[in-house]
């Protein structure tokens, strides 16, 4: 039985056809029009070629993507639209209005990459998505702007986005600092405004309320965002981190119960946040999968000095399953010549079998460093 069309649908249909009769895309239907095959077949009917069909539905694709991590990426992949104001207030506007400070700056800033940069920032303040993904985002977003360029596109954004990115440095509501060490958090936060944007704005972000409830889960994949955004910028990391409770702190760089081992990665934590978040989980959790991310992201000087702490479990882990592991590098008739050469290294040293993963994992990071 044929399904019949609602009002609804034939009055999105009618207005459809109507939007795509004029001059060009109308911004204010497309933004919430559905995009469905009745969508596309009217728009087909309508548009004059190939083009003008691609140009008025890709914004529309990007409005839909599920992820705003893969907004930038996607954006940048995309022609430069011919109306770049149009193309934001379809990608965005489900939840912005576009004000005109903004449509000034976008119209002054007609870079390839101006689309990608203001598209990126609103989505990541629509947080629909995790944490994580929108600090990536906003990570990406100020790349191939200079400070001043980017403070006015902040200056720009509607007052509600403003708030969600909150880059002043003012003590965040329900902060998770020790009581005893909130000056300190204060001290980090000024140093943290100072940084490049694309540090201090995802950082800022995860220290923000709104993300409170993914930092006192303890999750590690909530506390690796400072930890990744701040990696050159160890210092500020290292004094945020010493600033907060210790619940919030577990999901950064957790304490570990030998003090040894605990201060020796406090300095680690200064020389390289992540391989020290990385390396904190696996030795307080037995966390194989961190051992081996703290391995794989250190520089060859820092893994010869963290495989100390690694007892035989995890270095074991590291190593997977050596057997397999040789059927899967070496040349046929081989394994056995390649099998004495890894014993004669070293048989409770990792690191040999760690490059051998490196050379076959699908991570072109990882097979530069093996």
């Amino acid at each position: 039985m044929e399904e019949k069309c609602t009002w609804h649908d034939e009055l999105d249909m009618l207005d459809a056809s109507l939007a795509v009769r004029s001059p060009g895309p109308d911004p204010i239907f497309l933004e919430h029009a559905r995009l469905n095959a009745d969508m596309i077949a009217t728009v087909r009917r309508h548009a004059p070629n190939e083009e003008t069909l691609r140009r008025t539905l890709l914004p529309m694709t990007v409005r839909d993507l599920p992820i705003v991590a893969d907004v930038s990426a996607v954006v940048a992949s995309l022609p430069a639209p011919p109306d770049p104001v149009a193309f934001v207030q379809i990608a965005c506007a489900q939840q912005w209005e576009i004000p005109p400070a903004l449509r000034d700056w976008i119209v002054t800033h007609l870079a390839p990459h101006a689309c990608r940069t203001v598209v990126t920032i609103l989505r990541a303040a629509e947080q629909s998505d995790a944490i994580a993904a929108r600090c990536a985002a906003i990570a990406r977003a100020p790349a191939g702007w200079s400070t001043e360029e980017i403070n006015a596109l902040l200056a720009a954004l509607p007052k509600n986005a403003r708030a969600v990115l909150r880059s002043n440095t003012n003590m965040p509501a329900n902060a998770p600092t020790h009581p005893d060490r909130q000056d300190a958090f204060r001290q980090a936060l000024n140093a943290l405004a100072a940084l490049p944007l694309a540090a201090a704005l995802p950082a800022r972000h995860t220290l923000d309320a709104r993300a409170q409830t993914a930092w006192r889960s303890g999750r590690r994949h909530a506390g690796e965002i400072p930890a990744t955004v701040l990696r050159s910028h160890g210092r500020i990391f290292a004094d945020i981190v010493g600033a907060l409770a210790d619940d919030a702190r577990s999901a950064v760089l957790p304490r570990l119960n030998d003090p040894h081992v605990g201060s020796a990665l406090d300095d680690l934590a200064v020389a390289d946040t992540l391989v020290a978040h990385y390396l904190s989980h696996a030795l307080h959790a037995n966390d194989s999968i961190a051992a081996y991310n703290a391995l794989t992201e250190a520089s060859l000087e820092e893994t010869r000095r963290i495989r100390q702490f690694l007892p035989n479990t995890l270095r074991q882990s590291v190593r997977g399953d050596c057997d397999a592991l040789l059927t899967d590098v070496t040349a046929p008739g081989r394994a056995d010549d390649l099998a004495q050469a890894l014993r004669d290294w070293g048989t409770d040293d990792p690191l040999p079998w760690l490059a051998l993963r490196l050379l076959i994992d699908d991570n072109p990071d990882g097979t530069a460093r093996a």
